[in-house]
This record gives C-alpha cells, sequence and structure tokens, in this order.
C-alpha cells in the first residue's frame, strides 16, 4: 500500500464520518435486508462500516403518488420499520436522538442511526404532528418534496407565485425550533429558504443540495442561501446525484425524461413505491420501464466523477468556510451515481480528494462529519 493511500484511508478511519441522507427505507419497504452485504442498491450495513460511516441519516419519505394510506401513515410505517430492522443488529447501529447518544455510538465502534422524514405531507395538517413524530425519535425533517404540501413551496413552485410558508408553515416552524428538530431546506423554493431563515431561531441546514452557480439547477442553492445558511450556524450536505452535480449531465436528463409522458411517470412512481418483494420489483422495472433503464444507460458516459463532487464542496469553502459544509449523498434515491462513488464503502475516496487538494486535516474531519455534529448539539442537544 502506497503512503498516499495509507495516510487518506488513515484520516478517514479516524475521521467522524456522516452522510446526511439515503432513501434506503424504499427498498427495505420491498424486503432489502440491510444486514446483507448486496450488488443492488447502495447502502447496506456491511459497505457502511466498509465506507467508515459513523453517522447515516435515513429518510422516511412521502409518496410521490397517491397512496392507499396517507402521506402521514405512510411515513409511520417507513419509520416504524427502520427502527425494528435496525433493532435487529444492536451490536452494529443504534438510533440516536441526542449527541451523547451518537458519540456513546461511536465509542462503542456502532454506526449512529439518526431518524428523518422527507417531505412535510408527513404533517400537512396540524403542527401537532411534529411533536408527534419527534417523540418517534424523528430529529429531522426535510420540509419540502417533489409534492407540494400546502404550507411550504418545493423548488418546482419557484415560479407560480406561491408564497414560501403559510400560517400552518410558521407554526410548524416554531414547533421544530421549539422541540430541538433539524429544519432542512433541499427541496424547497426560494421563497421558502428566505422565509425559513428569517424565522428560524437554531441553525438551518441543506442536508442535499449542490451549488447552483456550479450546476443550474432549480433544486441547488445560489451562493446567497449557502452563505444565509451558514450565517445561521448550519451547514450544506453536497448531494451525489448526477444532475444535481453536472450541468452537461443535467441538460441530457432533461432531454430524456421530457420524452416520457406524465402518466408514464406516475405509473414509474407507482412501481418504484410498491411493496412487491425487491425481485420482484426489479423483474417489473425490467419489463414495463426498460426503455427507461436504456435511456438513462445512454447519458453512462456524462455521469460525474468524485472530482466534480468535491467541486461543488471547493465552491461552498470558497464561500463560507470549511465549517459550513459536509455530504449528503442521496444513495437509493438515485438511479446513477458518480464514477468513484458507487455506493457508501466507496466513501473514503471523498477525503482522498479532499486530501490531494491540500485541505488541512482539521478541515476534512469538519466536511466528513464535524460539522454535522456541530449542528445537531446545536439544535437536538
Amino acid at each position: 500500500m502506497s503512503d498516499e493511500k495509507q495516510n487518506y484511508q488513515k484520516l478517514h478511519h479516524d475521521a467522524l464520518v456522516a452522510d446526511l441522507h439515503c432513501d434506503t427505507v424504499i427498498p427495505m419497504r420491498r424486503g432489502y435486508d440491510i444486514a446483507q452485504r448486496h450488488d443492488c442498491h447502495h447502502i447496506d450495513l456491511p459497505r457502511l462500516q466498509e465506507g467508515g460511516i459513523d453517522i447515516q441519516v435515513f429518510a422516511a419519505c412521502c409518496n410521490l403518488v397517491e397512496l392507499e394510506t396517507s402521506s402521514r401513515d405512510h411515513v409511520i410505517e417507513s419509520l416504524d420499520l427502520l427502527r425494528s430492522e435496525l433493532g435487529k443488529y444492536p451490536d452494529q447501529i443504534e438510533i440516536c436522538l441526542t449527541t451523547a447518544d451518537i458519540l456513546k455510538a461511536r465509542a462503542a465502534n456502532k454506526i449512529a442511526g439518526i431518524l428523518a422524514i422527507e417531505g412535510g405531507l408527513a404533517l400537512d395538517s396540524d403542527s401537532a404532528d411534529v411533536e408527534y413524530f419527534y417523540n418517534k425519535g424523528v430529529r429531522l425533517i426535510t420540509i419540502s418534496h417533489e409534492t407540494p404540501t400546502g404550507w411550504c413551496a418545493n423548488w418546482k413552485e419557484q415560479d407560480t407565485g406561491v408564497l414560501g410558508l403559510t400560517d400552518l408553515g410558521r407554526e410548524i416552524i416554531a414547533e421544530m425550533n421549539r422541540l430541538g428538530m433539524i429544519i432542512d431546506l433541499s427541496h424547497s423554493s426560494d421563497n421558502t429558504v428566505a422565509e425559513v431563515l428569517k424565522i428560524a431561531d437554531r441553525p438551518v441546514i441543506a442536508s442535499h443540495s449542490g451549488a447552483r452557480s456550479l450546476c443550474g439547477h432549480r433544486r441547488n442553492l445560489t451562493d446567497e442561501q449557502i452563505k444565509a445558511i451558514a450565517a445561521s450556524g448550519g451547514m450544506i450536505g453536497v448531494t451525489f446525484v448526477n444532475n444535481f452535480i453536472s450541468e452537461k449531465y443535467n441538460n441530457a436528463y432533461n432531454e430524456f425524461w421530457n420524452t416520457i409522458s406524465a402518466e408514464q411517470l406516475k405509473s414509474l412512481m407507482r412501481l418504484y413505491s410498491s411493496p412487491l418483494p425487491d425481485d420482484e420489483y426489479q423483474q417489473a422495472l425490467q419489463k414495463d420501464f426498460g426503455f427507461i433503464i436504456d435511456g438513462e444507460r445512454k447519458l453512462e458516459n456524462l455521469r460525474v466523477a468524485v472530482k466534480d463532487v468535491v467541486d461543488h464542496i471547493d465552491h461552498m469553502v470558497s464561500l463560507v468556510g470549511p465549517d459550513y459544509v459536509g455530504i449528503g449523498s442521496d444513495f437509493d434515491g438515485m438511479s446513477s451515481t458518480p464514477i468513484g462513488l458507487e455506493d457508501c464503502s466507496k466513501l473514503a475516496n471523498i477525503t482522498k480528494e479532499l486530501a490531494a487538494r491540500n485541505y488541512s486535516e482539521i478541515d476534512i474531519k469538519k466536511i466528513l462529519g464535524g460539522n454535522i455534529l456541530r449542528v445537531f448539539a446545536g439544535v437536538c442537544g
């Protein structure tokens, strides 16, 4: 082993490493066994350990299509599933509620699992739901997602004239502040970002976003938003999603997906959210939507690499310094990963690239996980 490889691997091993967002509960709802090492999907316990990940945020996502159950009930089922499945392996992973829990888990060589919700549909009728989910162990809510909530606008509503927050939205933000839940602005509209930052009295994050000045996708953050989130004491987790990282990939991606009809997309998302066993799901996906898989495969030559992801980290650090930037992969929420970041076992490649760019050991450790530990302590205690 070369000295260079040994040095960055030791640094990665010694650092507290955190990933602020994954959607692994979606395949878990189809029977995916997180305790076994797989060649499919992006996260399981063996690969988390191999990747040196100490903190993994698991998001319970609201479906993007009509549900037989309510969005709230769907999220409750996902949270209960995460508790049940992760609870089977207490020697490997522990759901953590406080900073002390995280540090205790790490000292015992366990992964700290953080429960999160992605999408405010789960609490679209009553701010009292915030306390309900807090008591279920949720410590982070991504308030917007792809489907409008009615109380906070998402990025797709940027130009519709929709206000950022309604009165209910402001009540929900106040409750999250009171209880000590992390407010996550990824997927939010510009208006929502601005309004939340005005009224939040604790640090605010964007768990899985990129820099809009490097890739113009409206899901990404402007330089001003990056600075404002940092000014709140919060941080941004840089995502690995190809079309949020590369302008060229995003243009080609949009050109292809514009050929997919709304009905086809709806059917695809219905299948994606279905309770089919994972092998049956994969078969149905290939049978009914093989043309989409083939179309995305043609974009493979435009896939981004580790260096492109770190370009976004670099840009944010140039704006606000190394104290406000981290990693938010969106593993298991994307169909194609960057080269060198094919799954969570490859996270040391981020460390390798940061070291190659002459980041100090102290700053690398902040970006890998120190910053979210600071935010978690400042919000959740």
